[in-house]
């Protein structure tokens, strides 16, 4: 049996290429780097704890301004255990789930367990808020955030810095300007 010039010259090509290390066009791409972070976030927040819980959770489209639609007709944060952080985007019912509620404590702590602004990543990231006593009236807001999965150099930086963001430039401010119509 005789093999064609041309096939058998495709067939060593191919070959050769293996063999020196290269990559053919059909080779799979490269795994995404694998790594975690943690942070922990204080905020105090002149209020009493149950109230500070009650107003982070349900319609947070007044202060989380992160959203995938530009006008979104729902974002919110479903109070009770197994809610959806989710957002709609129209009428139709289109949208996104954020995270979920994993825990559910009232007054005393949140967890939200989904990618958040990391969605479309192979990664686990649990967001999880304490809302500690503190003077008489007064909370700490704690969050402590953990991540593993694909992880990308910089992130750890990026999503404390929007999770700051959130807490201390919306949430805080949008809390305390409007207690005392509470």
């Amino acid at each position: 049996m005789r093999i064609a010039p041309t096939l058998f010259a495709a067939a060593l090509l191919a070959a050769v290429t293996v063999g020196a290390g290269l990559q053919s066009a059909a080779a799979p791409p490269a795994a995404p780097p694998l790594g975690a972070f943690h942070f922990t976030i204080e905020v105090p927040i002149a209020g009493p704890p149950a109230a500070v819980f009650d107003d982070f959770v349900g319609d947070v489209s007044s202060w989380w301004d992160h959203h995938r639609s530009p006008q979104p007709v729902k974002l919110e944060i479903e109070p009770r255990l197994g809610g959806a952080f989710r957002e709609v985007f129209d009428a139709a019912g289109n949208g996104c789930e954020h995270a979920r509620v994993t825990l559910f404590d009232r007054g005393k702590a949140l967890r939200l367990d989904g990618p958040l602004g990391l969605a479309g990543n192979a990664v686990q990231l649990v967001s999880t808020l304490e809302f500690v006593p503190g003077e008489p009236g007064h909370t700490t807001l704690r969050l402590t955030c953990e991540a593993a999965g694909h992880v990308e150099p910089g992130w750890s930086q990026a999503v404390e810095a929007v999770w700051r963001h959130f807490l201390e430039e919306q949430f805080k401010p949008h809390y305390e300007g409007g207690a005392a119509g509470r």
